[in-house]
């Protein structure tokens, strides 16, 4: 065929599920008719998370600015995640090309010149309930929705609203039901029926599949049969029916027309005509065994050849040893050949090339601004090429013949190395049984990494140079060496942080020295809440923590940040109690490592003078344990007990604390309570509610002023400032 030369990009969450192949394939084969080449964009694991390892593969989507794209098409619905759905419509902005979102219009992608085709799930919805009463005779009928307050949940409640009012019936409340599009949703109802709760109406309606799959199976274990008991009817048919008894009766969303209608409607905006007449695409029932309709056969037949072929495929990739090849080859050439070898396990797909960057390797850089691409199929006589990052046309004029490509992200950790292209000669793409393979290619490309990095090969053979056998944090040595490599990321300040601890504990016992042990590995897991995953923490003997730490908090709130923290260790804090350790945050600027050390241990030196000095004053040890009560209990009211102190009154007991510690009795208390919150608000992620509570604050709103006012910063806002 003729290789079409203008190209339009498909832009969707998920490309090998039902629903959006549905809608992928028309656009290929309408775009064909037209003579331009499809690219789709897509997300290879992750649709709804947003697991911080998961985040490199949206990368992907930075293709949506590349030159030598005509025209995008997004698939608006397979974005559930509004972070990414932000992401995507900030794209889409910068873009400058003509783009059509398919299906529903939602908030974030709601951007002046975008046009919206969809289908009509009220229409589709009354259709579904005519049929109901006009082929069955139904007069009860019942309906499970989404989210109530939904514009998609209250779409389909109205068509079936609107069906029930024409044929002259009453929707009472009790047979309206709200759920969350899940299956979950299904199981309740079905046990509200089953529990005598609510009466079996004549039929229920789902909002879609996955509610009625779940009903179904619920209806099944309670032995309530379908569709003897009761009719069960959904929207938006999957081909997953196949998996559930009795065969479920869709309706079927005509995704079919919705992507040759998109597709018609780009090439207009493309080309400078005016737009196709408006057309709202009619879904079809798909007759299934879940009402009293005879069943569709033949598209029964169809969906078991589709489940027994992706079985077999599954079977395949669980005896391949491609994984085991991928991890023992020793160069890039053996590790193509590998993947030329297996490309068979990608259903129909015509070849695949493996596009990355060109400092791929090297862990520590960002994504290089050219790529190095090769065709996974050697006999094609393509040899490697390079391109500039950000640009298509090179890329596909290497790319003959192709229908449709497939661009994936291949990443790791979090360092995105490039992406693989599966291109078809025809309108067809992978599946989900395909993501073997390519999880397996990424594997074994990480493998082929550490291999090829002698800085990474010389890591694992000196790893005891680097790191405290204690701890597992890094040393001295691994402290100083990764100190040269740190990148500022978002414009945080570097800081230094230095935690002495175990200050007056200096018993030598056996019994002495393995508590010491234990609560100086308490107090490491401290350090590791406080520097979480991406920050630097080293234990340098003697009770002395070091972090590097990237922030956007001042040094003073830091320091304070991570005494609250220690605070709440309780096996440390029982060994040494809340005068044994003292911190400092030091700007790391421009001076070198030794000096920020120098300057960190003389500061640390200043705090504990200043303790020394009141360890000696008048009954400081009895006055230690009531304040070591206090910080381990601060949820408590804590009142004066002048028993504890030999006959002090209130007033003497007052000035003696002070004098100690340097701070009220009752700002201790505060004090206590208000670093139990950091903590929480730090190392959690529950409600500031919850947060209140566990800290000993009856009213939520008391704890919410409280905190502002002695901590400086609100408590939404400090959390905020920490996490992010």
């Amino acid at each position: 065929m003729d290789r079409p030369q203008k190209v339009i990009a498909v832009v969707t969450a998920v490309a090998c599920s039902f629903a959006e192949k549905e809608l992928i394939y028309n656009i290929i084969s309408e775009n064909l008719k037209q003579g331009y080449r499809t690219v789709i964009f897509s997300n290879l694991y992750n649709q709804s998370e947003t697991e911080r390892e998961l985040l490199p593969e949206q990368l992907i989507y930075d293709l949506i600015l590349c030159e030598g794209i005509s025209g995008i098409i997004l698939l608006s619905e397979s974005f559930v995640e509004a972070s990414l759905r932000k992401k995507i419509a900030d794209l889409l902005r910068k873009s400058n090309v003509p783009v059509v979102v398919a299906g529903s219009m939602l908030e974030e992608f709601s951007i002046p010149g975008f046009v919206n085709v969809n289908t009509s799930d009220s229409d589709d919805l009354e259709a579904l309930t005519d049929h109901l009463i006009e082929e069955h005779g139904f007069t009860d009928i019942t309906m499970l929705t989404g989210f109530e307050k939904i514009a998609l949940s209250m779409q389909r409640l109205e068509g079936y609203q609107k069906s029930m009012r024409k044929h002259g019936l009453t929707v009472r409340d009790e047979q309206v039901h709200f759920g969350n599009f899940w299956m979950t949703s299904g199981i309740a109802l079905a046990d509200r029926y089953y529990s005598g709760e609510l009466t079996l109406p004549q039929a229920i309606i789902c909002a879609n599949d996955c509610m009625a799959y779940g009903m179904l199976s619920r209806f099944t274990e309670h032995g309530i049969k379908v569709p003897q008991d009761v009719t069960v009817v959904s929207y938006e048919y999957s081909n997953m029916r196949i998996y559930y008894s009795p065969k479920l009766t869709s309706f079927r969303r005509n995704r079919t027309e919705l992507g040759r209608v998109a597709a018609q409607h780009l090439h207009a905006m493309i080309q400078g005509n005016p737009l196709p007449t408006p057309v709202t695409p009619k879904g079809q029932l798909i007759r299934g065994s879940s009402c009293p309709c005879p069943p569709n056969d033949t598209l029964s037949y169809e969906e078991m050849k589709y489940v027994e072929t992706q079985r077999s495929y599954e079977r395949f990739h669980l005896c391949s040893t491609m994984e085991h090849k991928l991890t023992v080859c020793k160069n890039m050439d053996e590790y193509i050949k590998i993947l030329g070898e297996t490309q068979w396990m990608l259903r129909n797909c015509s070849n695949s090339y493996l596009c990355l960057f060109t400092n791929w390797f090297d862990a520590s850089d960002s994504p290089s601004e050219s790529m190095m691409c090769r065709s996974v199929i050697n006999f094609t006589g393509t040899s490697d090429f390079e391109i500039p990052s950000n640009s298509l046309i090179q890329l596909l004029e290497n790319i003959r013949d192709a229908a449709a490509m497939y661009f994936l992200p291949i990443f790791s950790g979090e360092k995105l190395f490039g992406y693989i292209v599966l291109s078809y000669d025809s309108v067809d793409g992978f599946d989900e049984v395909a993501r073997y393979w390519l999880k397996s290619i990424t594997m074994g490309l990480e493998f082929l990494r550490m291999k090829s990095d002698i800085r990474y090969l010389l890591g694992c053979q000196n790893l005891a140079d680097y790191r405290d056998v204690l701890t597992g944090m890094y040393n001295f040595k691994g402290l100083e060496r990764t100190f040269g490599a740190i990148r500022i990321h978002n414009e945080k300040t570097l800081y230094m942080v230095m935690l002495r601890t175990c200050l007056f504990k200096d018993e030598i016992s056996d019994i002495e020295t393995g508590r010491q042990t234990d609560a100086i590995l308490d107090a490491s897991k401290a350090i590791g809440q406080f520097c979480g995953k991406h920050d630097i923490a080293a234990y340098l003997n003697n009770g002395v923590f070091v972090c590097l730490v990237q922030s956007h908090a001042d040094a003073e709130v830091l320091s304070d940040l991570l005494c609250s923290i220690l605070a709440q260790h309780s096996v440390y804090m029982e060994y040494a109690g809340m005068d044994s350790f003292v911190c400092c945050t030091v700007e790391t600027g421009n001076q070198t490592f030794s000096d920020l050390l120098a300057e960190c241990e003389k500061r640390c030196e200043q705090l504990q003078n200043r303790i020394t000095s009141c360890r000696s004053a008048y009954r400081y040890h009895q006055l230690l344990r009531i304040r070591n009560d206090i910080y381990a209990n601060p949820e408590k009211t804590f009142v004066t007990d002048t028993g504890l102190i030999n006959g002090d009154d209130a007033a003497s007991f007052r000035l003696h604390y002070r004098n100690c510690f340097g701070i009220s009795f009752r700002q201790d208390c505060i004090a206590a309570r208000l670093a139990k919150a950091k903590y929480y608000l730090v190392t959690t992620s529950i409600t500031m509610s919850d947060v209140a509570e566990k800290c000993g604050y009856m009213d939520k709103k008391y704890f919410l002023r409280q905190f502002p006012t002695i901590v400086g910063i609100p408590a939404a806002k400090f959390r905020t400032l920490i996490k992010g």
